[in-house]
């Protein structure tokens, strides 16, 4: 079996697994990853208990951060992240991504659920982990345990915040 079709394979095992929560149906408890896209689509994102990231394809943001020096691969100013730091054991929020690939985290052969507006997922390890809520006005992410360092952050086509 190819490296694709395990991807494929584990994809769809995973999508199967969250999609009973992402539908706002209730879970027999947290998954240690998840992968959803907004209703409108206009947000994707990944992650786990020791980070998530979100991707916006479309934005009315006024300002954009500018490619730093340090990144020799594509930018996307509108990738929002929030992951334990290894090196400081605390959470940080990042604005910006630099990656070799722009396109959505979610794609057609994807099985990448929909999270309905009002509905949440969770990816949870050892009790600590994030949570994920859609709204109609952004995605808001979400730490929760022990850790110190920023509580998350709201992504939507408007604009972003950091939460303290």
């Amino acid at each position: 079996m190819s490296l694709r079709s395990v991807a494929v394979v584990l994809a769809f095992a995973l999508g199967a697994l969250f999609a009973a929560q992402a539908l706002g149906r209730p879970s027999a408890g947290a998954a240690r990853t998840f992968h959803f896209k907004s209703p409108s689509g206009n947000i994707n994102c990944g992650g786990a208990a020791n980070g998530v990231t979100c991707l916006l394809l479309h934005n009315n943001w006024k300002t954009l951060r500018s490619r730093p020096a340090s990144c020799d691969l594509d930018w996307s100013p509108t990738d929002m992240s929030l992951f334990l730091d290894s090196r400081t054991t605390r959470w940080r929020v990042s604005v910006g991504g630099c990656r070799g690939d722009i396109g959505p985290l979610c794609y057609p052969q994807d099985p990448c659920v929909v999270l309905k507006y009002g509905a949440s997922i969770t990816a949870s390890v050892n009790g600590r982990g994030i949570r994920c809520t859609s709204r109609a006005t952004g995605v808001t992410c979400r730490r929760f345990g022990a850790g110190a360092g920023v509580r998350g952050f709201r992504i939507a086509r408007q604009g972003y915040a950091v939460l303290r």
